[in-house]
């Protein structure tokens, strides 16, 4: 196989990819001495074809959070909800971070 075939074929397969930000929320920032203890979370699905019968996977995040904080409160926190697109596949992820204060 010649190398322009190997190569067209990845350049086409890679270009079918796409990524979105679909959402993106902020709560209010704790003050800068409180920054000590940076927490993050992922929590993902992927899924065929985009067929979603559930969203459970989106309860994992608050619950990583606060394993990563025990006993403290979370402030600050950052989420993020990003599609990845393949050709027949879609990977749902959510993205978490904050601060844990004592």
């Amino acid at each position: 196989m010649s190398i322009k075939i190997i190569v067209s074929c990845l350049f086409l397969f890679t270009s079918l990819t796409c990524v979105q930000l679909q959402s993106i929320s902020i709560n209010s920032q704790p003050d800068l001495k409180e920054r000590d203890l940076r927490i993050e979370a992922t929590s993902s699905k992927f899924v065929f074809l985009a067929f979603n019968f559930n969203n459970d996977f989106l309860e994992e995040t608050p619950k990583k959070l606060i394993e990563q904080c025990q006993g403290g409160k979370i402030k600050g926190i950052v989420t993020k909800f990003e599609t990845v697109s393949y050709v027949f596949f879609t990977d749902f992820i959510v993205k978490a971070n904050g601060y844990c204060v004592q």
